[in-house]
């Protein structure tokens, strides 16, 4: 996935009551704002709700519900994806950078949209990961929700059982 064309300014802050900001601003790119409003603001708010109480969680700790909304298809309306999973993503992400960077309340960080966009798909990886450990032979071991050392490692054994 990359950006095809334009600008997009990513814009985070912590507020005092310790609660994430965040605001994508996006120029000619393949991303729009309009795309926000395929899911329901709703499911935004649970998600970011779970994401806020699990600060240190890894990629097997992620409910069902979550994990099938938080994958994306590319069987979905938009062949890129939209602002929905790009928004979870980039509040966990920054949340969780906010969170062990000692950034002071209020201070603002930047974040390249490029690195942004390159561990989404690190994270989606992480994610599929989780469905395969879940409904296959096939085990896993935890990973960092939305941490992404340059050096991991994926560590995968089969266990008896199914051959799916």
């Amino acid at each position: 996935m990359r950006l095809r064309s334009g600008l997009a300014l990513v814009f985070f802050k912590v507020c005092e009551n310790h609660t994430l900001t965040l605001a994508i601003y996006f120029g000619e790119s393949v991303w729009t704002a309009h795309m926000f409003k395929k899911i329901p603001r709703k499911l935004l708010e649970h998600s970011c709700g779970w994401i806020r109480e699990h600060t240190d969680a890894t990629n097997l700790d992620v409910p069902d519900e979550f994990l099938h909304q938080w994958i994306y298809s590319s069987n979905d309306e938009y062949l890129e994806p939209t602002g929905f999973y790009l928004a979870v993503f980039s509040f966990g992400y920054l949340q969780r950078d906010l969170a062990t960077s000692g950034t002071p309340m209020g201070a603002m960080r930047k974040v390249s949209v490029s690195l942004l966009v390159e561990l989404f798909q690190r994270w989606q990886l992480k994610l599929a990961l989780v469905e395969l450990h879940r409904v296959t032979n096939l085990k896993v071991s935890p990973m960092p929700l939305f941490e992404f050392p340059a050096d991991e490692k994926i560590e995968a054994w089969r266990v008896a059982g199914s051959s799916t």
